[in-house]
């Protein structure tokens, strides 16, 4: 009882805190915006959504829900990253506003860069912000054709294992009194 908590516990803490908080915040922009869509539209008792297929470009009916869970899921991916962007390089700056203002400038200017670089190279399906948002497999409109949803999402896990381990390091090594 008398030891303190270790870097790494403290780390690792508060990483956990801003994934929680992004959780919930997502949770509730959700649920404020479903329950502002049932007060404001008719009622679809079909439950169904004409949506474009990614292979033929032709409509095809889909379930609601399923359809909303896999869009809800993917826009938990792309906000912990963001939030794990910004929480790393509040680590490595030592500046909150700074980390903040960087992550909302990525997350604004990134599809603008990916789709920049996608009219000159393929090559745009290693950089980071290509892979974010896996929405895109979901219209049909991944940054290069050849992209998959299996290959996004292992790319965001192997980059955010990589970057939250250099920030660790990094928390852990650095002295307290700096």
């Amino acid at each position: 009882m008398i030891r303190p908590a270790s870097r790494l516990k403290i780390f690792f803490a508060k990483y956990l805190f801003v994934l929680l908080t992004s959780l919930i915040f997502v949770v509730f922009t959700y649920g404020i915006s479903m329950l502002f869509g049932l007060m404001t539209r008719a009622h679809n008792p079909t439950s169904k959504l004409a949506v474009t297929d990614a292979e033929t470009g032709d409509f095809k009916m889909v379930e609601f829900w399923p359809l909303l869970a896999k869009v809800m899921a993917n826009d938990l991916v792309m906000v912990i990253v963001l939030a794990t962007i910004a929480y790393v390089l509040s680590v490595l700056l030592r500046n909150t506003a700074a980390a903040q203002g960087i992550s909302l400038g990525l997350l604004f200017l990134g599809s603008l860069i990916v789709n920049f670089i996608a009219s000159k190279t393929e090559l745009v399906k290693y950089i980071w912000p290509a892979n974010w948002s896996l929405n895109r497999y979901i219209t049909g409109l991944p940054a290069v054709k050849e992209m998959t949803y299996g290959f996004s999402l292992s790319y965001n896990i192997i980059a955010l294992i990589i970057i939250v381990a250099i920030a660790a390091y990094v928390f852990n090594r650095r002295d307290i009194a700096n």
